[in-house]
């Protein structure tokens, strides 16, 4: 939502202990993904693990759907 309006919140202090955003979308369709997590909950390597995984569907089976849409 906030990508949309040309918006990124890159930190949060929040009652959670994750938080996913996304930034602007560019003109390329390129967009930068947050996650912003709680330390005392989370491991670093298991957040980057899993943003690498959203990039990874992201990037195949969602696009690919995408595209099989638009043709």
């Amino acid at each position: 939502m906030l990508g949309s309006q040309r918006v990124a919140i890159t930190s949060v202090v929040a009652p959670w202990t994750s938080f996913l955003n996304y930034g602007p979308i560019g003109a390329d369709g390129m967009v930068d993904i947050h996650l912003g997590f709680d330390h005392r909950v989370l491991d670093g390597a298991l957040a980057a693990q899993a943003v690498q995984a959203l990039e990874r569907m992201l990037q195949g089976p969602v696009l690919e759907e995408l595209r099989g849409l638009a043709a």
